[in-house]
C-alpha cells in the first residue's frame, strides 16, 4: 500500500504542526493506552478525563509551555491541534492543576509499571511517565 500525503484547507490553523502531526501519529497508534489503562487518578469522569488532562500536560511540555498557565493562553487557543490529539479543546489549567493535585507516589508507581509492562510486550519506543 502506497502511503500519500496531501494537502487540504482547514478552518483552523495552529503554529505548533509538527506537534500537530506527532499527536496524530501517537493517536492513530494508541500510544498511550497503557498510561491510560494503568494509572487511574481518583478524579471526576466528567469531560475532560484524568488521562485526557495528563496528555494535556506532556502537549504542554511539548509546546515549551514553562508553566501550566501557559495551556490556557497558548494551547487552548489552539483548536487545531486539539483536534490533531483528538480532542475538541484542552483542559483549563485549573482542572489540570487538581488533577496533579490529587497524583501520588502510588499513582507515579503504577505509571512506571505500566511503562516497565509496555516495554517487555514489544511495545514501541518508550511509554510516557506521568
Amino acid at each position: 500500500m502506497t502511503k500519500r500525503l496531501s494537502l487540504s484547507a482547514m478552518q483552523h490553523n495552529t503554529q505548533y504542526a509538527p506537534l500537530a502531526a506527532l499527536g496524530y501519529f501517537l493517536r492513530q497508534r494508541d500510544f498511550f493506552a497503557p498510561l491510560r489503562d494503568h494509572v487511574k487518578v481518583g478524579s471526576k469522569t466528567v469531560l475532560p478525563t484524568p488521562h485526557q488532562k495528563r496528555l494535556d500536560v506532556v502537549v504542554s511540555m511539548l509546546a515549551d509551555c514553562t508553566s501550566l498557565k501557559q495551556i490556557n493562553t497558548r494551547l487552548r487557543p489552539d483548536t487545531a491541534l486539539a483536534a490533531a490529539w483528538g480532542r475538541e479543546a484542552f483542559a483549563d489549567q485549573a482542572t489540570i492543576t487538581r488533577l496533579l493535585d490529587a497524583f501520588t507516589p502510588a499513582h507515579r508507581d503504577a505509571a512506571a509499571h505500566s511503562r516497565r509492562a509496555h516495554l517487555r510486550a514489544g511495545g514501541a519506543g518508550s511509554a510516557p511517565s506521568l
